[in-house]
């Protein structure tokens, strides 16, 4: 007979009574625990959400939701803040519609996750406003957790430390922090980061994308935001101010994309940007001031800027754009800056290094109003023009203590002087690498008119290169167009030259711009 297989039967084994992400729909916008109620509100929803394992959601109408509980140094969500344990997402109807309020008496929400990035909290179109609270993160404290604020507001939120609106600074402070989308304004910190404090150390990031920081205050640092590492995308720091550093932002590391920080102002320096490291591409830095230091604009150790202009800023000290360690700029414009000092459109203490840019427009009360160079500098295919110097030398470049500057391809011309100062366009050592304009190139060494294709005035008899107002002639930033008749056309060098001019793409070099049937490189940042 044939073997039958042993017949076995299922058997079932009993499994640990487990829980998953649940969905919490908050049914009133009073601030009460009371399980016999029949509703459910914020405070009960979050003590849910505390117990359960994975991400719930709580799920907010449009309502303006109080906190009323009153109560301080409760971390069990019984009283006073929200205290947010677990992994959650709450999402309101809308940032206009959905309002926390902390009515003054504490912060808002207190997240407190048990390990770093132990937990992953996001809040969604709702605003979080009028917390108050002895210590950090007005509106928000995030601790040991990943934050994400995605189409919502944190406004008008005090804190005395740090963060008005949000904070990571305390022991349990690592974790990344994201705002897409979204509003920090009118918060205040009486130490530092008014709107934002992300300075949790390793393993603390914080992004914001498509979002606004606006006129919020901090007494010493980062009005803004204060950041050990940030990274901004599409999106504007306007109208904030600090005591000390950062009026707009003060961090370790900044990277801006497509950014403006604008109207932002500090007591001392950084009125736009303090930071370690500064990299911006395609941002706009204007209209930003530091009182009695230096940097209006911008104030760092390392900066590097591309398609990026730096305009109307200013210092009571030097470097009424910029203040920097060591610069790589390409592709930029400083204009319409101004400072007391030094360097009205940008002074560089180590190395300065510029590529296709305009530095035009500026002014400084003594030396270097369009560059001051302390040591060393290489200028390519640059434009420095119409820039004032009052009572010292170098209208448009000053160079200062030690090493050289070497200059290529570049056009310096139609700077000042007052009565008081000299050497209008160029003061100091310069190497020339050839084919530069020097409109006037007394109190400057190492030009030579005719020499290595170099054209070079005097104070008796200048050279007018023929500019073009400064103006948008297409690209990301403003230039000085060469009008027909400039020496200018058609007289660099075509050795070695960047493939197009300051404008980018679609301005290619070497063309021919005084129609003899040579393709060459023009001298400066534009090409005709």
């Amino acid at each position: 007979m044939p073997l039958h297989p042993a017949r076995t039967r299922p058997a079932l084994e009993c499994l640990e009574a487990r829980t998953v992400p649940a969905t919490f729909n908050v049914t009133t916008t009073a601030d009460v625990v009371d399980p016999a109620d029949g509703k459910l509100s914020l405070r009960e929803a979050i003590t849910k959400a505390n117990t359960q394992n994975g991400t719930d959601v709580i799920v907010l109408a449009a309502g303006l939701f109080k906190s009323t509980l009153g109560g301080l140094l409760e971390n069990n969500n019984a009283n006073g803040d929200f205290d947010v344990k677990g992994s959650v997402t709450i999402r309101g109807a809308g940032a206009g519609l959905t309002i926390i309020d902390g009515q003054q008496h504490d912060r808002v929400f207190d997240i407190r996750g048990i390990a770093p990035g132990s937990i992953a909290v996001a809040m969604e179109k709702l605003t979080v406003r009028n917390g108050d609270v002895i210590g950090n993160g007005g509106g928000i404290r995030v601790g040991n957790a990943d934050f994400v604020l995605r189409d919502g507001a944190v406004n008008g939120n005090r804190a005395s430390e740090y963060g008005g609106g949000i904070s990571n600074m305390d022991a349990t402070g690592t974790g990344n922090i994201t705002l897409v989308r979204s509003t920090l304004a009118r918060n205040s910190a009486g130490n530092s980061g008014g709107g934002i404090s992300a300075t949790g150390g390793v393993g603390t990031a914080l992004t914001i994308k498509d979002s606004k920081v606006r006129a919020n205050v901090a007494y010493q640092y980062g009005g803004g935001i204060r950041a050990d590492d940030a990274t901004l995308t599409n999106s504007t720091v306007s109208g904030n101010s600090a005591g000390g550093l950062g009026g707009g932002i003060v961090g370790g590391g900044v990277t801006m994309t497509n950014c403006t920080v604008s109207g932002n102002s500090t007591g001392f320096s950084g009125g736009g940007i303090n930071a370690g490291t500064v990299t911006l591409t395609g941002c706009t830095v204007s209209g930003n001031s530091a009182r009695t230091g230096d940097g209006g604009g911008i104030e760092a150790d390392f900066a590097t800027l591309s398609r990026s202009t730096v305009s109307g800023n200013y210092s009571g000290d030097d470097g009424g754009g910029m203040a920097l360690g060591t610069a790589t700029l390409t592709g930029s414009t400083v204009s319409g800056n101004s400072c007391l000092n030094t360097g009205g459109g940008l002074k560089v203490t180590d190395l300065g290094t510029l590529t296709n840019c305009t530095i035009s427009g500026n002014l400084a009360g003594d030396g270097g109003a369009g560059i001051n160079f302390e040591n060393h500098g290489t200028l390519l295919h640059c434009t420095i023009a119409e820039n004032i110097a009052h009572l010292g030398n170098g209208g448009g470049v000053l160079h200062g203590l030690s090493g050289t500057v070497d200059v290529r391809n570049t056009l310096i011309a139609q700077n000042l002087v007052s009565i008081f100062g000299s050497n209008p366009d160029v003061s100091g050592a310069f190497a020339s690498g050839g084919h530069n304009l020097i409109g006037d190139g007394t109190g400057g060494t190492g030009f030579t008119n005719g020499v290595n294709g170099d054209i070079g005035g005097t104070a008796a008899n200048p050279i007018d290169p023929k500019l073009g107002p400064l103006v948008n002639n297409g690209g990301k930033t403003k230039t000085h167009a060469l009008l027909a008749g400039s020496n200018a056309i058609d007289a660099g060098d075509n050795a070695g030259t960047p493939a197009t001019d300051q404008r980018g793409a679609g301005f290619a070099r070497k063309k021919d711009g005084n129609g003899d049937g040579t393709f060459v490189v023009d001298i400066g940042a534009f090409e005709k």
